[in-house]
C-alpha cells in the first residue's frame, strides 16, 4: 500500500491478466496504467513501467500469447505519455523463451534473473537522474 510505506520507487508491471485469453481488454489496462501512475506521482514517488517479456505459446496458460506485443506496446505507450521510465522485459528476454516457466506466463529461473536485472539497470537511471537535481 503506497499510503503506508510512502516509496520513493513504484515498480509498476500490469496487464498479463487482461489480455491472457480470447478477448484482450487493452482500454482497460491503459485506462488502469494511466491511473496507475496518476496515484504514484500524486504521492510524490516515481513509477517505473514494466513490460513483458513474450510468453511461450506452447505453455498451458499462454492463451493470449500473440497478444503480449500490443500490451507491451500499450505499456510503452502509457508510459512515454506520463513520462514515466521503461524496463523492458520484452527487450532484455532470453531467446527462444528460456526464461520462461512451463506454463509459458511466469519467468523460471533464467526469466527472473534477467527481470531483476533489468529492473535493477532502470532503477539505477531513476537514481542518477535524482542526484542530478
Amino acid at each position: 500500500e503506497i499510503r503506508l510505506h510512502s516509496p520513493d520507487l513504484v515498480l509498476v508491471m500490469h496487464g498479463i491478466v487482461d489480455i491472457n485469453y480470447e478477448f484482450p481488454r487493452y482500454p482497460i489496462v491503459r485506462s488502469n496504467l494511466a491511473e496507475m501512475y496518476r496515484i504514484v506521482k500524486l504521492r510524490g514517488a516515481v513509477p517505473i513501467a514494466g513490460t513483458y517479456p513474450l510468453i511461450n505459446p506452447e505453455g498451458f496458460r499462454a492463451m493470449g500469447a500473440a497478444n503480449i506485443p500490443r500490451l507491451n506496446d500499450v505499456i510503452r505507450q502509457e508510459a512515454k505519455g506520463k513520462e514515466t521510465l521503461i524496463a523492458d522485459h520484452e527487450a532484455a528476454a532470453a531467446a527462444e523463451y528460456a526464461g520462461q516457466g512451463s506454463d509459458g506466463v511466469h519467468p523460471n529461473n533464467i526469466g527472473y534473473e534477467t527481470m531483476a536485472r533489468t529492473w535493477f539497470d532502470t532503477i539505477e537511471l531513476v537514481l542518477e537522474e535524482m542526484e542530478s537535481f
